[in-house]
């Protein structure tokens, strides 16, 4: 994981916003790998001081809690883990998409589709932090298999 600290007020001590980046392990198979960096990354987000404003945002390579990877075919095997270790962070935590669930939510453009078919992006925040949109920018499909994410946040309190 990538962390920055972007300093967000005024003064000698100013406050920041903490970002963090991530890219969890493709094609475990349900090993146990993507739930131990899961963990970690639980970790980091819960010593974060309250009060603090912080994103975590990255490829994880699973799916969202309730979705079913048999509608993927073949690809169902890339999503093995008997309980899904996402839900670790999305139980607990906001997540820039309310229902990851939906097809206006999902980033992941298989080779030769034109639309994406599933959601394995997620963007986690929290401390004095909102969203004011959300957005998968299809138009950019042409750059990734990945579709790039449009997140506007505000910060809640003056810093």
């Amino acid at each position: 994981m990538l962390e920055t600290k972007i300093p967000v007020g005024v003064g000698a001590n100013r406050p920041h916003l903490l970002l963090g980046n991530t890219h969890l392990s493709a094609f475990s198979g349900g090993d146990g790998t993507l739930k131990k960096q899961i963990i970690q990354l639980k970790a980091w987000i819960d010593a974060i001081p309250a009060g603090q404003p912080w994103i975590l945002a990255g490829d994880f390579n699973l799916l969202p809690p309730n979705d079913n990877p048999d509608r993927l075919g073949e690809d169902a095997t890339l999503y093995a883990d008997t309980e899904n270790p996402i839900s670790i962070l999305t139980k607990e935590y906001n997540s820039a998409f309310v229902d990851s669930l939906a097809e206006n939510a999902r980033t992941y453009l298989p080779f030769g589709s034109t639309e994406p078919d599933r959601k394995i992006d997620y963007i986690f925040y929290g401390g004095p932090i909102e969203i004011e949109s959300a957005t998968v920018l299809k138009e950019a499909s042409s750059i990734s298999d990945h579709l790039p994410l449009e997140i506007r946040f505000r910060l809640t309190t003056s810093l």
